[in-house]
């Protein structure tokens, strides 16, 4: 083992000061760069307008950052981000993702799938992308409805990580899913369930690209599976290669030695830098009252 030093190229975050009103175990030690939570003229009137609406309809916003991302993702349409947040509301109601904590959430993820997933930096339109590993997506490790739980929080996390300021909210996010050793026996449609709930209509996060490494033979099976859970503008980003067509898309220094790339950083250092980030800009965004 040559170096105990991380090997990658990823973005790094400043140091700030205390927290506000966030549990003491989350991650606040980063702070946004100035001005990448700072809204657009026309994104006043949609965050207003979205605001008064959503009180009125009885489901306030979690966080100011989380209003601004949904006016920001549904382009000032009131109506369909009010349907969002309601969709939201039914998750966070059904999984209770706000009573887990970051710490218990990552220590359930290191102890179920340590190495899942991982970060891989931003491709080369500017959208931060973070991968998985489909075959060790394993099902038989959900052995209860807890367990459910933390996988969806855990994915709340990951997507938060990816786009922790307004602006990231405003470009999307990626998603790498590299299929290679996924078994039709094993592939299980649970797990797309459960995470469409979460994902699909409801928190504010664009998915801009998916990029489905090596698809097996039955692919076709299972896109036709996602087409009852997805819309067809998602699927239409799908974009299936070989493992060696990636470095198109994303620097090999930001890709973990198994896509061919020379990053050997942590996930779960990545996601808890760039989740302090996002704690930041929550903070900043409640500082806010104009």
């Amino acid at each position: 083992h040559e170096s105990t030093e991380p090997h990658c190229e990823h973005r790094k975050m400043t140091e700030t000061e205390e927290c506000w009103d966030i549990p003491e175990s989350t991650p606040t030690s980063a702070t946004a760069p100035a001005g990448l939570n700072a809204l657009l003229a026309e994104e006043v009137g949609w965050v207003q307008a979205l605001d008064v609406a959503s009180r009125e309809q009885g489901i306030p916003p979690p966080t100011k950052f989380m209003l601004a991302s949904w006016a920001i993702q549904a382009k000032g349409d009131v109506k369909k981000a009010l349907t969002r947040m309601g969709n939201y509301r039914k998750v966070e109601e059904k999984y209770r993702l706000s009573e887990i904590s970051y710490e218990d959430a990552t220590a359930w993820a290191k102890r179920t799938f340590p190495t899942m997933n991982y970060g891989a930096g931003e491709n080369k339109d500017g959208l931060f992308v973070y991968g998985a590993r489909g075959a060790e997506r394993d099902i038989s490790k959900m052995k209860s409805e807890e367990d459910w739980r933390y996988l969806l929080k855990n994915m709340l996390i990951n997507i938060q990580s990816a786009t922790p300021t307004l602006s990231d909210v405003r470009k999307g996010m990626g998603v790498i899913i590299n299929m290679k050793g996924v078994s039709l026996m094993s592939y299980n449609r649970e797990f797309e369930k459960r995470s469409a709930e979460l994902t699909t209509n409801a928190y504010p996060v664009k998915m801009k690209v998916i990029y489905m490494l090596n698809p097996p033979s039955f692919f076709g099976v299972l896109l036709g599976f996602a087409k009852m859970l997805f819309s067809a503008k998602a699927l239409s980003r799908i974009k299936t290669m070989p493992t060696e067509e990636l470095s198109q898309y994303i620097e090999q220094a930001q890709l973990p030695p198994d896509l061919g790339g020379t990053c050997t950083e942590d996930w779960f250092d990545q996601r808890e830098q760039r989740y302090a980030v996002h704690n930041r800009s929550v903070l900043e965004l409640a500082g806010d009252q104009n």
